[in-house]
């Protein structure tokens, strides 16, 4: 210390810090708060990714899937649903263009936390078949799983009609296409989400509902000028909306389509024992019956979940000639036969009056109506069309 300078005393000393420690502290706190707010923001946006991946995903496929469901046994052959129908794996079913089947599942384990997708490739008696895990599994604190009918369900576009429920069976116990709901509950460490999931076929499901609604009368719409080469098109006029499904018997095995001298396919042979058949129903698409139609509903559909109606009828392929597609149905109980009106995408509830004459459709011409066969080694496929009810 230089000559004639005054140091801090003792005293001085201890203000000084009795001053300084508590700002230190409170810096510190702030500090460590800011920290925590970070890592709390940090969590919080992965979780939020997390949940949104994952109910994304969810709905791409319920989209892209012919059925959803929840069965009673999970994939590992565990007890899957409580008492009050809430389900702990949801389950989806498809077929691919060659008609093979395909499913996998999303289970939920309640004592790791974690939701874990798995594929397989069929539903045999046993359980699932070829059954393997895919993906990592997704951090999730709760996962819950209602199915809700549609007729559990107020739709504000449909007014005071109550929609009703269908099934569409798939070929497989418990596995049903239709319009009813998934209803998932979804809850990570930041989240909680409810989703309501509807497979592929729940929109013609949804026609199907409302098949049997008339619409209020529409104002005549009015037709486009035609070319002068062609017919005049006809007035559309109110009409009465229908649908109509893809009726599907299946056979598939390793002794489908092969020459009985294949081996184990004889008679009681091994590989005989594996062929397996059955029914199903899958989208068809809309028809528009005429606003006098004199056809009732119930004497000529048929309904995908009831049993086989023998005056089902099914539609016969006819263009009118301005080139509107119908698909004639016949009442073989009352002996009458009406063209009901194929409308393009997008119309409805309007019926086109045909310009004679009708006539088949020819070769190469589109005919939703005709029967479509696939066959080959090991599988059998014959479609056809009905009304539906």
């Amino acid at each position: 210390m230089r000559e004639g300078q005054r140091g801090f005393s003792v005293i001085e000393i201890l203000l000084a810090l009795a001053i300084a420690l508590p700002v230190a502290v409170t810096l510190v706190g702030v500090v460590r708060l800011t920290m925590d707010g970070a890592q709390a923001a940090a969590s919080s946006s992965a979780a939020s990714a997390v949940m949104s991946d994952f109910v994304e995903r969810l709905d791409a496929e319920s989209h892209g899937a012919a059925a959803l469901f929840e069965p009673a046994t999970d994939v590992l052959g565990n007890p899957s649903c409580a008492a009050d129908g809430e389900c702990r794996e949801l389950d989806f079913f498809t077929r691919d263009t060659q008609g093979a089947p395909h499913f996998w599942a999303y289970r939920f384990d309640p004592a790791t936390h974690t939701i874990q997708r798995y594929l397989y490739d069929d539903l045999g008696a046993n359980g699932p078949v070829d059954l393997r895990t895919s993906g990592p599994a997704v951090p999730m604190r709760k996962f819950e799983v209602r199915s809700i009918p549609i007729s559990h369900v107020r739709v504000p576009g449909l007014g005071a009609y109550a929609p009703k429920d269908v099934n569409v069976a798939l070929g497989y116990p418990g596995v049903e296409g239709g319009n009813a709901l998934a209803v998932v509950n979804l809850t990570n460490e930041a989240f909680h989400l409810r989703r309501e999931l509807v497979p592929r076929l729940a929109a013609s499901g949804f026609t199907v509902v409302v098949g049997t609604y008339t619409p209020s009368p529409l104002p005549t719409a009015t037709p486009s000028p035609a070319p002068s080469s062609a017919p005049s098109s006809p007035p559309l006029e109110k009409g009465i909306a229908r649908t109509y499904l893809a009726n599907t018997f299946w056979q598939k095995g390793p002794c489908v389509n092969e020459p009985p001298g294949q081996p184990g396919c004889g008679p009681g042979g091994s590989g005989q024992q594996q062929d397996q058949s059955g029914n199903s129903y899958g989208p068809g698409g809309q028809l528009t019956a005429p606003p006098d139609s004199q056809i009732p509903l119930t004497d000529v559909c048929q309904s995908p979940e009831g049993p086989l109606n023998p005056d089902a009828a099914t539609p016969r392929g006819e263009y009118d000639a301005a080139g509107n597609l119908f698909g004639v149905v016949t009442d073989s109980l009352n002996g009458v036969s009406e063209a009901w009106y194929v409308p393009p995408a997008g119309e409805t509830g309007e019926y086109a009056v045909p310009v004679p004459p009708l006539t088949g459709a020819a070769p190469g011409q589109s005919n939703p109506f005709a029967p479509q066969m696939r066959n080959g080694p090991g599988y059998s496929y014959d479609t056809t069309f009905q009304v539906s009810c």
